[in-house]
């Protein structure tokens, strides 16, 4: 049943569901604003509910100190009988989630913009030394003036019954976790840069990056498992993409981009790119997931991984390119098909020259 109240905000309607609570649209009688209120039950919290609700308001305040264009904005926080819940930014749009699902074709230049502007957003809160660490299309809004904000800074992670951060699990959506969260390690901004690259490869293709039957094959690709080049999979996607994404999504985060500024910085070059960049719909190299095939989209928790062996499923493995172009842990496919001219070009952008210095490549892993 839809409560009238929540605090002093008069509910108008219910906006969604989710593992964390209901969001609500909401009027503040105090100055005549719509926003959203988004609850979180604390009777469904961890057994220590106080500790809890401290954590709350605590990630609540954190995230409520990041006052940007492209984060959504929260206006207030508070608890209403079993209720903790924060008033924000009532937004007219569609989540990434919603748009992607619809069957949407999105321009190449189109998915460089959103995603420059979710790096926007995150390079902001890295500076501010908050990580997201649940980067996915359900957490990011398309307004209808076209304008992008990340939702659910500081939340995605509260712990709660059903994910308790005392049992040692770790949280994330299997799709677009970072292999170093995924195994329990301390993350930064390059984990989110990870998270964004799958998003990316998404949008531009129609399909995630990594799939699988099950919870343990998903995580398994995440792991060790290069996914095809975009460009395989839409043939109007030019190569330069490939490189791009690669870099977001190498597994190593050395070896990723340094910065989500970087990443945005590289996103616009595409976008302003003078070669023609034309979507007449997907024409994907490889068929869509099955329906059986494991969601991945939801924030579950689960254990972290420890080294093992890496699978012998299908995807391109991670290639030590750095004897012939300087570049280590990007896939083969990064450079395949791309022009020695372009290369240069990507060069001059910093693409390259940003990288870390190589490394002698690191052990096998055992058996």
């Amino acid at each position: 049943m839809t409560p009238a109240q929540i605090g002093r905000y008069e509910i108008t309607g219910e906006l969604g569901r989710g593992a964390m609570g209901i969001v609500y649209k909401a009027r503040d009688p105090l100055i005549n604003r719509t926003v959203a209120v988004k609850t979180v039950g604390l009777d469904y919290a961890d057994t220590n509910s106080e500790a809890f609700e401290k954590r709350f308001y605590r990630e609540a305040q954190s995230a409520g100190r990041l006052n940007h264009f492209n984060i959504v904005t929260i206006h207030d926080v508070g608890k209403s009988g079993d209720l903790a819940y924060i008033a924000m930014e009532f937004l007219e749009g569609r989540s990434l989630r919603e748009i992607i699902d619809s069957g949407v074709v999105l321009s190449p230049e189109r998915c460089a913009e959103i995603a420059a502007q979710v790096a926007d957003g995150l390079a902001f809160a890295h500076d501010k030394q908050i990580v997201h660490r649940d980067i996915k299309p359900a957490n990011i809004m398309v307004l209808d003036g076209g304008a992008v904000k990340i939702t659910d800074f500081g939340i995605a992670q509260l712990p709660t019954a059903t994910r308790n951060t005392s049992s040692g699990k770790i949280f994330g959506s299997p799709k677009y976790i970072s292999p170093e969260h995924l195994e329990g390690r301390a993350v930064d901004g390059r984990s989110d840069v990870f998270s964004l690259g799958a998003v990316l490869y998404e949008m531009l293709t129609g399909v995630a990056p990594f799939t699988g039957t099950d919870l343990d094959s998903l995580l398994d690709q995440v792991m060790y498992v290069m996914p095809a080049a975009p460009s395989g999979r839409n043939r109007n996607i030019p190569p330069a993409f490939d490189l791009v994404v690669a870099m977001a999504l190498a597994k190593d985060p050395d070896h990723r981009y340094a910065s989500a500024a970087d990443f945005a910085s590289d996103l616009r070059q595409l976008r302003d790119s003078e070669t023609p960049i034309i979507a007449a719909g997907r024409s994907l190299g490889g068929p869509p997931p099955a329906a059986s095939q494991f969601v991945g989209d939801e924030t579950v928790p689960f254990m972290p991984l420890t080294a093992r062996a890496p699978s012998t499923g299908n995807g391109t493995r991670r290639v030590d390119l750095a004897a012939s172009t300087g570049i280590r842990g990007l896939p083969a496919w990064a450079l395949w098909g791309v022009p020695a001219t372009l290369v240069v070009i990507l060069v001059a952008w910093g693409v390259v020259s940003r990288r870390a210095p190589v490394q002698p490549p690191p052990a096998a892993l055992p058996a």
